[in-house]
């Protein structure tokens, strides 16, 4: 019962030893759905597949989630990811492997095959972490359907276009990321710097060295024993035998070591008789053993004094005992091992009297299956026994050869219970001594049934299943145990050292002992220690709170129960228990306070400001530089495609880095101007004062911000890619048409693509040759600029190596700043030809310099002779209050996506964001913002930190609009143009069109509808009807679920429909689905077979649906066809009693269930002349031949009962016998139509036709009926 209990996690442990049940800890796999039901809905839309999810797994065991990703591998509590909780559980098994071999397992794992970095999204991903980890555990990986789901998708038409670009991501991401066409290294890792693997050689190899001279000393050791043997030999023969012997065995003076003195004394005495001044070889070697013992004396009185066992029995007896045992089954050689041991322990013979192959004769007795377990028995007593002599160390590094003793010992768990007593007390009794408490603890590993094993493993083995054990006297030797080795000072080194050492070195594995040790004493703690017991079992815990600060006191908090459940019970106890709570409240901070986590969640300034760090700092300065080098000319640019002078494009970019620095999540997002939103509000403020926009940029904050505080985050999902790239692509096209007249001097508006290409067809003679060469060269100097960042310098030939580096970071700064240059260069050349009061090009004009006041939003304006109040403006506005503010979530949310590691987006926090952002950006003129493409592109690349650069970015224009607004008249229109134009043409995706034509027709249909509307219309209305097109598709998919139809036949040979709907059951689908039901009862099932349907995937029910099925249920009772539920979730089944009213709901939970049911339903008539048509025929027979006696009714009616009544016998006979062959079948039919012949039942067979025939008549006439129903 007791075997394996030494590898189970406490927690494990004690529940299955409350159970009475098989020892074992459970490993579950959770299943996430990465799309939170989404995949069912819109995976046939999408891929044309049906997907049940897109599945994250992770494998829990001992109490921690274990999962894989980008960051390599991490655990948590169970279900504490952002995921929530998981959507399924599947039960992969139980281990029996014990925590600490899967510690190491899993840290093996994180620094080979699965380490940060090496996560690929089809080829190494959690899914193959989970498979991996599984295999170890239990054996057997997870659901082939889970496993195979990357190669399922990638297989699809959209998958195979996909695959270039994920494998480009895959890539990318083990080594850096990519912006455009330049690469970017990231951060050296402590782990791979050339410092860290230095200082982690260095220690491996004074470990190393550690090892080597140990085993020297061990291989001295023992040589100097054999020279001691061979000296007492030649000693005891020169003596009088009595005398010697009596001498021998009273004698307790001098140890090995003195020994070992006076041999070296005299083999290293001078032979030229000069000894000068110094001190003899001899002394020099007593001095050394002095000054060792007095060490050791020290060493003894430091350390806590060890539990042992000392009185355990009587040595003399046990060893007459074990000699009795073993007569006459010992050859010469054991013989001598036996007197030898008899020597060593009886006569307190030194440890020289043990020969050198002492250990074979312990191997023998120990593993003997012939031999008596008594014996063995016997001789574990007498070595627990000899375990307590000084030298006994000697005989256990004898033992490091073959490892027989501690092999043994390590299978405690497989002897029987009367081995493991002497056994537990051999291990205990090792602590009296110093040395062989140490050996204890060695950490070497050798090879044992496949696995590496050590001392300290072994004695942590035997402690724990000691501990745990139903015998008190092994509690008594775990409690014992568990003591000596929290008492040891090699485990309670400084905890500031054992950090530093490498994984793997000694102090890291008794970290993992004192946790594994820990486990155990929590669960003995749930039962009734004894005082002396418990006391040495909180000193034990007390002390492992010092080995191991942290994990240990959390285990305490995790698993219980608490220390002062045990307060009281003495004063000693009460005293250790004080020291326990004392490490708990230091290692265990209370859990945070709800307002500390709503301030944590909504001010994210919080999560990361107290970690900032001067590295932070100064990649955060460079990158928001950069940033404002980018967004001033930017900003400039859309001010004038929203149809505004160049200032107010400033207004709207310092502030709104300001705001996000403290609620942003998304350290990549620049708020400021942007081409999108310039381009949505000129659609709603053409041809209007600037208060119209102010006032629009006011709306659209409040709109953000209510629409965050009721948490609608989740209605940007319902915006598909497919429509966000027709929108966006569309927008851009739209934005370079707008942008022509400027490039090339022409002085005109347009509303949309047709009319702007009309205009620019009637006026294309007015083109102005000055701005039409300056807007083009700017175009291709951008775009020139564009490219410098990919030039690769490092093949440069340079003695100087820095000078590539040098040049490559030069060539991407300009490449980052091509939008300041050019404007400045075109600012410069305008500013040069500038005579006059007039210019050879068209520029910005005029500029109202300085900063802007802080003023309300404007609620009124003069338009002309015309006033608008509040309401005017509001209705003048129109749907852009709700449009401008759906085109910024949606540009910050797909920002977000594009640039998060852990694949979490805080839509909601996004729009409150938002929000405060062009609520307060209104106060000081600024137009709607959101983030920007272009900018975040340009601060990943820059080596952006953390949000803290939008404040150095915002800065930049304060500075731009107090000191260069002067200048900014000069700035020609063309340049600007050739901004925007270079920068939205990369927005274009057209490639998006082909990938969808060949993977997702109605995908197609989404992403065209919204481009061609958003182009010939406008692009609210693109945007308005491409979401209500995707939300239709959405409900026809709703409305018309896919259905799955197979015919089954259970092992006794009936036949039924199983009917299993693909998605959710609500009230759209409930009409459809009960009339494919009918339809299919009526067709597949003939009227008479079982319908089955199959709700595995029905999570949910409405009012429609459960009276859908109360009338679909009422039809098939109409008709005498049974209709079961399979697989119906309870709640699902309470809402549909609730619902509809039905006392009684046919339902059943498994397949098992199922097949009962089946089984157990009346067998009619009809079903067996559906299943074999001479059934009827038979039938037809028989009824002719009654016909022709007297009595024909009666003789009919009679004649057909009896048919149907043998009928049943045969089918019972059949059912209760599967698998039988027919010729069985038959035989135990016609047995029982014997029977009821001889008892001449009238019930069944009242014809007497019957009841007089031969068995041979019986035989003959019946043997078709048995043949067709077997």
């Amino acid at each position: 019962m007791l075997r394996y209990i030494w590898s189970l996690p406490p927690i494990a442990r004690h529940k299955n030893m409350d159970d009475n049940e098989e020892m074992g800890t459970k490993v579950e796999l959770y299943v996430y759905d990465l799309t939170k039901g989404a995949a069912t809905i819109m995976s046939q839309l999408l891929i044309g597949r049906h997907l049940d999810g897109i599945w994250h797994t992770a494998i829990v065991a001992y109490g921690r989630e274990y999962f894989f990703g980008p960051s390599g591998i991490q655990s948590i509590r169970p279900g504490g990811t952002v995921l929530g909780e998981p959507q399924r559980v599947e039960k992969l098994g139980d281990t029996f492997l014990p925590y600490s071999v899967f510690l190491e397992y899993i840290n093996g794992l994180g620094t080979s095959k699965f380490a940060a970095g090496t996560y690929h999204l089809l080829r190494l991903n959690c899914n193959n972490f989970s498979d991996e980890v599984s295999n170890f555990l239990v054996g057997s990986g997870i659901p082939k359907y889970i496993l195979d789901l990357p190669e399922e998708i990638i297989k699809t038409p959209i998958g195979q276009a996909l695959a270039p670009l994920i494998e480009t991501l895959a890539n990318s991401a083990s080594a850096g990321f990519t912006v455009g066409h330049r690469f970017v290294e990231p951060r050296i890792q402590r782990e791979v710097s050339p410092e860290y693997q230095l200082l982690n050689t260095a220690i491996e190899e004074a470990r190393l060295n550690s090892i080597a001279l140990e085993e020297r000393r061990n291989v001295l050791n023992e040589k100097l024993a054999k020279k001691e043997r061979k000296k007492k030999k030649k000693k005891k023969e020169k003596h009088d035998k009595s005398k010697g012997s009596g001498s021998e065995s009273n004698n307790t003076g001098p140890s090995n070591y003195s020994t070992m003195a006076d041999s070296e004394v005299a083999e290293m005495q001078p032979t030229n008789g000069d000894m000068g001044a110094e001190m003899l070889p001899s002394d020099r070697v007593l001095q050394m053993e002095a000054d060792e013992k007095r060490e050791l004396e020290e060493r003894k009185r430091q350390r806590d004094p060890p539990i042992v066992f000392k009185e355990l029995t009587d040595l003399a007896a046990e060893f007459d005992e074990l000699c009795r045992l073993l007569e006459g089954k010992l050859n010469e050689t054991e013989t001598t091992n036996l007197d030898e041991l008899r020597q060593y322990a009886l006569e307190n013979e030194g440890s020289w009297a043990l020969g050198d192959n002492f250990l074979n004769f312990i191997g023998r007795v120990l593993y003997d299956k012939s031999l008596d377990t008594t014996a063995k028995v016997k001789l574990l007593n007498i070595l627990a026994i000899a375990a307590l002599k000084d030298d006994v160390i000697l005989l256990l590094h004898q033992d490091r050869r073959e490892h027989t003793i501690m092999n043994y010992a390590f299978d405690i768990d497989r002897h029987p219970i009367e081995e493991q007593l002497p056994l537990a007390q051999f291990i205990t009794n090792m602590f009296e001594n110093l040395s062989s408490s140490e050996w204890l603890l060695y950490i070497s590993e050798w090879q044992y049934n496949n696995q590496g094993i050590s001392n300290i493993r072994v004695t942590t083995k035997v402690a724990v299943h000691s501990l745990l054990s139903e015998s008190a006297d092994l509690q008594a030797c775990g409690a014992a145990i568990i003591h000596n080795l929290a008492c040891k000072e090699k485990m309670n080194k400084n905890k500031k050292l054992r950090q530093l050492l490498p994984k793997g070195s000694s102090s890291k594995v008794f970290d993992d002992v004192a946790v594994e040790l820990t486990m155990a004493l929590l669960q003995y703690f749930n039962g009734n220690p004894s005082e002396e017991h418990l006391y040495a079992c909180m000193k034990a815990l007390a002390r492992f709170t010092q080995i191991s600060g942290h994990e240990v006191p959390q285990l305490i908090k995790m698993i219980g129960p608490e220390p002062n459940k045990f307060r009281g019970t003495s004063r000693r106890v009460d005293e250790m228990i004080d020291e326990v709570n004392k490490k708990l409240q230091l290692n265990c901070p209370k859990q945070q306070s709800k307002l500390k986590r709503f301030i944590h969640r909504h001010i994210p300034v919080t999560r990361w400001l107290p970690n900032y760090s001067r590295f932070y700092g100064v990649s955060d300065f460079i990158a928001g530089i950069t940033l404002g080098l980018t967004m001033i000319p930017q900003s400039i640019a859309y001010a004038a495609l929203a149809g505004l002078t160049p200032q107010y494009g400033l207004y709207s970019s310092f502030l709104g880095g300001f705001i996000y620095l403290i609620f942003g999540t998304i350290k990549e997002v620049s708020i400021g101007a942007t081409s999108l939103m310039s381009l949505v509000t000129v659609e709603y403020t053409r041809d209007m004062p600037v208060d119209f926009v102010i006032l629009l940029c006011f709306l659209a904050g409040c709109t953000e911000l209510l629409m965050g505080l009721m948490n609608l985050g989740f209605l940007v999902d319902f915006i598909s890619m497919p429509v966000t790239s027709g929108f966006t692509s569309a927008t851009s096209i739209i934005i370079i048409i707008s942008q022509l007249p400027g490039l090339l001097g022409l002085r005109f508006k347009c509303e949309n693509l047709t009319e702007g290409i009309k205009k620019l067809y009637q006026n294309w003679r007015k083109i102005r040759l000055s701005d039409s060469v300056l807007g083009i060269s700017c175009i291709i100097f951008l775009l020139a600029f564009r490219k410098l960042k990919d030039i690769d310098c490092s093949k440069i030939k340079s003695r100087n190596k820095s000078w590539g580096k040098l040049i490559q970071k030069t060539l991407w700064f300009l490449s980052i700043s091509r939008n300041a240059i050019t404007v400045c260069i075109a600012s410069f050349i305008t500013y040069h030809h500038y005579h006059n009061g007039s210019s050879i090009f068209i520029t910005a004009g005029s500029v109202t310099p300085g900063l802007p006041s802080f003023n309300s939003p404007p609620f009124s304006s003069q338009v002309g002779n015309v006033t608008y109040n509040f309401l005017d403006m509001c209705s003048h506005l129109g749907s852009g209050i709700i449009m401008v503010p759906l085109v910024a979530v949606l540009t910050n949310v797909a920002i977000a996506k594009a640039y998060v590691r852990d694949g979490t987006v805080e839509a909601t926090q996004e729009m409150l964001t938002l929000g405060v952002c062009n609520i307060a950006g209104s106060f000081v003129s600024s137009m709607p913002t959101c983030g920007a493409f272009t900018r975040s592109a340009v601060g990943s690349a820059s080596g952006i930190q953390t949000p803290m650069a939008g404040l150095y970015s915002g800065i930049m224009a304060l500075l731009a609009l107090s000191f260069l607004t002067p200048y900014f008249s000069f700035i020609p229109k063309a340049s600007l143009s050739a901004v925007l134009i270079s920068a939205v043409v990369f927005l274009i995706d057209l490639k998006v069109f082909k990938i969808l034509w060949n993977g997702s027709k109605r995908d197609l249909i989404t992403a065209g509808s919204t481009f061609l509307i958003s182009i010939f219309i406008n692009v609210e209305s693109g945007l308005l009807f491409g979401t209500l097109i995707n939300a239709s598709f959405l409900l026809y998919l709703s409305a018309r679920p896919s259905i799955t139809i197979d015919k089954c036949k259970t092992v006794y040979g009936l036949e039924y429909v199983i009917v299993k709907p693909e998605i959710g059951l609500f009230y759209p689908a409930i009409s459809y689905l009960t009339n494919k039901i009918n339809r299919i009862a009526r067709k597949e099932a003939k009227g008479i077979y079982p319908v089955v349907v199959d709700f595995d995937r029905l999570q949910g029910i409405d009012y429609t649906a459960a009276k859908g099925i109360q009338g679909i249920l009422s039809d098939f009772e109409g008709k005498s066809q049974p209709l079961i539920f399979l697989n119906v979730n309870p709640n699902v089944v309470t809402s549909i009693i609730g619902l509809s009213g039905m006392k009684n709901f046919n339902a059943v939970c498994n397949q098992d269930d199922l097949i009962d049911t089946l089984k157990n339903l009346e067998i009619t008539e009809k079903i067996y002349i559906a299943q074999d048509p001479s059934f009827k025929e038979l039938l037809n027979k028989s009824s002719d031949f009654t016909s022709q006696k007297d009595n024909a009714k009666e003789s009919v009616l009679t004649e057909q009962e009896s048919l149907l009544a043998i009928l049943k016998i045969i089918t019972t006979v059949t059912r209760d016998n599967p698998g039988k062959s027919d010729e069985y079948i038959r035989s135990l039919v016609i047995e029982r139509l014997k029977n009821i012949q001889s008892c001449g039942n009238a019930t069944l067979l009242d014809s007497k036709r019957y009841r007089t025939s031969s068995d041979q008549d019986i035989q003959n006439r019946w043997i078709d009926h048995a043949s067709f129903i077997a």
